[in-house]
């Protein structure tokens, strides 16, 4: 029966995954997200006040504030950065040529990444337009951080070896074998952790750091540890 699911599975996963016209789409898609948040700034400029809101606590409470048009101004050029970064690192990697492996993955992150961003950019504007109204911004944001990271780890497995993007410690860098199973152990670590996230958004606020704190053990060590198991497991073998 397992045998079967993973002849089943295979292929659907090989039919959203692969296929460079797939990478593509999703390049398109994100860029479709910058030109919609660039041109949403212009839109929303003169119906925002003078100053906005532009950070919350972990109660959901407004503790930051700063001018429209800086907000404004930073979150396009932001953007455009951000895509540009994706776009050109691939050809400054000296592992270019594992990108072709994962390109799909890659603008899938890429794409999932833009979809974040966008999001905090409307919830922004809808909280500064609509101050009668009491949104759960920090409910919110976990749930669109947690969902990040349950993405995240879903495409985990599938990114090649490469100097930006994964788990790039000594020893995944060092041993391809080491780097395919520290991200399929990550992928598991990362889905855990964006669940995680979410519940946390339920719980007591004024603990947030503690929380935060079994977050980052959770993530940097249990990853970082299995990578160096894994090595003095495997040896020092380069493939």
């Amino acid at each position: 029966m397992e045998e079967q699911q993973k002849i089943i599975s295979k292929p659907l996963r090989d039919k959203f995954l692969g296929g460079a016209g797939k990478a593509k789409l999703f390049d398109l898609l994100s860029l479709l997200l910058v030109m919609v948040v660039i041109l949403s700034a212009f839109y929303f400029h003169y119906q925002l006040p003078e100053y906005i809101i532009n950070h919350w606590n972990a109660f959901g409470q407004a503790d930051g504030y700063g001018k429209r048009d800086n907000f404004l101004i930073f979150i396009s050029l932001f953007m455009v950065g951000f895509y540009l970064l994706f776009k050109y690192i691939p050809k400054i990697d000296p592992k270019k040529k594992n990108y072709v492996e994962f390109a799909n993955v890659y603008n899938i992150f890429k794409l999932a990444l833009f979809v974040f961003f966008t999001a905090m950019f409307f919830i922004t504007i809808f909280v500064n337009m609509r101050l009668d109204y009491l949104l759960p911004v920090n409910r919110i944001v976990a749930w669109l951080s947690g969902l990040f990271f349950i993405v995240i780890g879903v495409l985990m497995k599938h990114i090649k070896q490469n100097w930006f993007m994964g788990i790039r410690t000594p020893w995944t860098l060092s041993n391809e074998i080491v780097w395919d199973k520290t991200h399929a152990f990550g992928g598991k670590v990362f889905v855990i952790a964006g669940m995680l996230l979410i519940i946390f958004s339920y719980l007591p606020a004024r603990y947030f750091f503690y929380y935060m704190f079994v977050f980052a053990v959770l993530i940097l060590l249990s990853t970082f540890g299995y990578s160096y198991w894994q090595y003095k497991k495997i040896g020092d073998k380069h493939i």
